[in-house]
């Protein structure tokens, strides 16, 4: 069980502004971080515009398979700057169909025994 900050802040009960987080709700926590990161496009938040991958973009490219590599590593230098917290054990990136493709990654969370998958299929349907 892990400590954290709860939202919003509550004055009553003895955790007075904290809860206690399961393994579970770590896990769905990170692979929203992680999805969030890997969705939304450099620029789109206007505080930070070096946030994002973009990954949509990839969906336009002329030779898609020429540009996946590339996308690899944009994706792991943004979770290096943004999920710190993770370490990326595998990531793969490949065509599945015309104007598809499907992330696999898998990832272990810092001082967690998590171990946990995150799979996104990105097509122009998400657009």
């Amino acid at each position: 069980m892990f400590v954290g900050v709860s939202f919003p802040l509550k004055k009553s009960g003895k955790n007075v502004g904290f809860d206690s987080f399961t393994e579970d709700e770590i896990s769905e926590a990170v692979k929203f971080n992680i999805k969030n990161i890997i969705l939304t496009f450099p620029g789109e938040r206007i505080w930070d515009t070096s946030f994002g991958v973009g990954i949509k973009r990839i969906l336009f490219e002329q030779n898609v398979v020429s540009v996946l590599d590339q996308y690899k590593s944009i994706i792991i230098g943004q979770l290096e700057s943004y999920a710190s917290y993770i370490n990326v054990e595998f990531l793969d990136l490949f065509e599945i169909g015309e104007a598809t493709i499907k992330i696999i990654l898998q990832y272990s969370i810092n001082k967690t025994d998590i171990i946990d998958t995150l799979e996104i299929e990105i097509n122009s349907d998400l657009i």
